[in-house]
């Protein structure tokens, strides 16, 4: 048995594909289905053609899967099962877009915005993202703010517009714990409008 694509991301279709093999010589190909299980779950049932049976398996979830596949066997082949192949299946990398600063002169603060997606453009709630500007004076990261992401997917902080590394640098915007989905913006800005 093997696998279109392992590891898949989440959300891809994963196109399993069963062999028969012909046991004897001179004795016609196999015929019938396979069944096609994911630990004791049934995905589906596949026809053979030429001693192969292919099925497509949308929405496995995130991790790890036991796939096997049984032929029942017909007049002239015993049936058989596969051995299990591991089928891996990776979360959906989520997409995360920093704002144009925004500054509102009468109150001396900016805002800073982000807003987190993931499969297909769906918002992700309830994530939290740490807002951070670079260094200026002392080369280290200053952290600004945390804001949690609305039923949108947004999120925004204010911070003092005196903060010299957002004025000079722009800043960042990283989703907790994923170091690696880091997005920066330029120091280019726009009027806020409340």
């Amino acid at each position: 048995m093997a696998s279109g694509s392992s590891p898949a991301t989440y959300g891809q279709t994963v196109t399993l594909t069963a062999t028969v093999a012909n046991g004897a010589p001179g004795v016609s190909a196999p015929t019938g289905s396979v069944v096609f299980r994911n630990g004791s779950t049934v995905l589906g049932t596949a026809t053979l053609t030429d001693g192969h049976a292919t099925l497509a398996v949308p929405g496995l979830a995130a991790g790890s899967h036991a796939i096997t596949a049984s032929y029942a066997g017909d007049e002239s082949h015993a049936p058989s099962t596969s051995p299990v192949l591991v089928q891996v299946v990776e979360r959906a990398a989520p997409t995360l877009v920093a704002h144009h600063i925004a500054d509102t002169p009468p109150d001396n603060y900016s805002r800073v915005e982000a807003t987190l997606t993931g499969l297909g453009g769906a918002p992700l709630a309830g994530q939290t993202l740490v807002f951070t500007t670079g260094p200026v004076l002392n080369g280290g990261v200053t952290d600004m703010c945390t804001a949690v992401t609305d039923a949108n997917g947004y999120a925004k902080c204010d911070v003092p517009l005196r903060t010299g590394a957002l004025v000079l640098q722009g800043f960042q915007v990283s989703l907790r714990g994923q170091h690696e989905l880091t997005r920066r913006r330029s120091p280019r800005r726009r009027t806020r409008r409340a």
